[in-house]
């Protein structure tokens, strides 16, 4: 089947989430660019729906910083820039060391430890395959266990919270800087081998350290 199309159609079965998907989907992956206007009536005619929904997705947009409102109030896609990265980082290092750490310090069963193979040999195949959409996806999905394995909820849902500004970032800097996705997987088998190990301090090093060196080498692809 093929992707949706980010304006195509959309039935009437909860509307505001399909809207959203479709809308973070195409964010995240440039088919539609930053400084690129959005009007919610020019949406909903797309979409085949009342202005309604598209009113709320695009709310959720802008509160979660996938969207900023121009100097004259004009809702657009929010601009990849250095200083918002650089900001994202700070929050991120921590934070993701921390969650890499409670997952090490909870027991690993054998569902978990299963769960953290498969999602290593999605990242490996799609690396292989060459598809950074795949890789991308999986990298998400791993970093998803790690948080849930850690059994923060709070820390969870402030991941999340940034989740969606940190992957778009993530996938401009694997089409940018292909280096990084060789990075990203070896940290990522690095990570799951220390979760496995109950080792807590070396989930959280070898976190930090990844996120670090992959701002480092993104960091000059982004303008201020």
């Amino acid at each position: 089947m093929q992707p949706a199309h980010p304006f195509d159609p959309i039935v009437p079965d909860d509307l505001v989430l399909k809207v959203r998907e479709r809308l973070v989907e195409a964010i995240i992956f440039g088919e539609i660019a930053g400084g690129e206007r959005l009007v919610e009536e020019t949406l909903a005619e797309r979409f085949g729906i009342s202005r309604s929904p598209v009113r709320r997705a695009l709310h959720e947009l802008a509160a979660q910083g996938l969207l900023v409102r121009s100097e004259s109030r004009r809702l657009m896609v929010a601009p990849l820039d250095r200083r918002t990265l650089d900001e994202l980082v700070v929050c991120c290092v921590p934070l993701e060391g921390i969650a890499a750490a409670g997952a090490a310090e909870n027991p690993t069963d054998a569902e978990h430890k299963a769960a953290l193979e498969r999602r290593l040999d999605a990242l490996e195949r799609a690396r292989s395959g060459g598809n950074i959409r795949d890789f991308f996806h999986a990298t998400v999905a791993f970093r998803q266990s790690i948080h849930a394995m850690s059994g923060n909820r709070a820390l969870i849902r402030i991941l999340g919270a940034l989740g969606l500004q940190s992957q778009r970032y993530r996938y401009a800097a694997y089409l940018m800087f292909p280096s990084v996705i060789d990075l990203s997987m070896t940290a990522s088998e690095a990570i799951a081998a220390a979760v496995i190990a109950g080792d807590a301090a070396a989930a959280s090093s070898v976190t930090e350290n990844v996120i670090t060196q992959c701002w480092q080498h993104a960091r000059g692809g982004f303008c201020d």
